[in-house]
């Protein structure tokens, strides 16, 4: 009996080894772009902040749920009567779904690519003062619907943590609407409603980071 009950035991042990060193399986993924941190939500320019959740569907094959974002909002808060001054704000929103195919290259390293479906909106008040009123105002709005195919790397910091750049390519049906006019007047300078097709290639710029659970 003693010499069926020792092989069970070291059996068991090494069995009990290689399951602590077996990889463990995340199936979401959440994370940011790392821009905001140094620039600021409300000043971060034409780069958005990104927010990014992903559902693994299998192993390497994920559903992408995010949105991208950034703002300038510019109020002049003295507005005397003798004063001169702009106000200019501007803005972008957009939902992000897509679906994201993984490749390992080796235990940190991974590449992948997919493609996301972008609707977004953005838009961009100009204001003129003179001696404290408004005397021309400025409206540029855009709705858009986007195809975006993209191809990243991503590195593993850890089990739970990694950092990603990607590359990708927009291409978009917008609807715009540009309005112009000198509130003194009943007819206004510009008012125009109209449609384009955008293609926009952006580099790998800025790092996201990433938690699993």
């Amino acid at each position: 009996m003693k010499n069926l009950i020792t092989p069970f035991l070291l059996l068991l042990s090494v069995s009990c080894l290689h399951a602590q060193d077996a990889p463990v399986s995340y199936k979401n993924d959440i994370g940011f772009n790392t821009t905001f941190a140094l620039q600021g939500i409300f000043n971060a320019g034409d780069t958005p902040f990104s927010l990014m959740y992903k559902k693994y569907k299998a192993e390497k094959k994920a559903w992408r749920f995010g949105v991208d974002t950034y703002a300038n909002i510019n109020n002049t808060d003295s507005k005397s009567s003798t004063s001169n001054f702009t106000d200019n704000s501007y803005g972008y929103f957009a939902l992000v779904t897509g679906m994201e195919w993984q490749k390992q290259i080796d235990k940190r390293w991974v590449w992948y690519y997919g493609g996301d479906f972008v609707p977004h909106y953005s838009f961009n008040n100009l204001d003129t003062f003179s001696n404290g009123e408004l005397y021309w105002e400025e409206e540029y709005k855009e709705f858009g619907l986007g195809l975006r195919p993209f191809l990243g790397i991503r590195f593993d910091i850890s089990p739970r943590l990694y950092l990603s750049a990607e590359a990708n390519i927009l291409l978009s049906y917008t609807r715009t609407k540009s309005y112009a006019s000198n509130v003194d007047e009943l007819i206004p300078y510009r008012d125009i409603e109209g449609s384009r097709f955008v293609f926009t290639a952006n580099p790998a710029s800025g790092l996201f980071l990433y938690y699993r659970f």
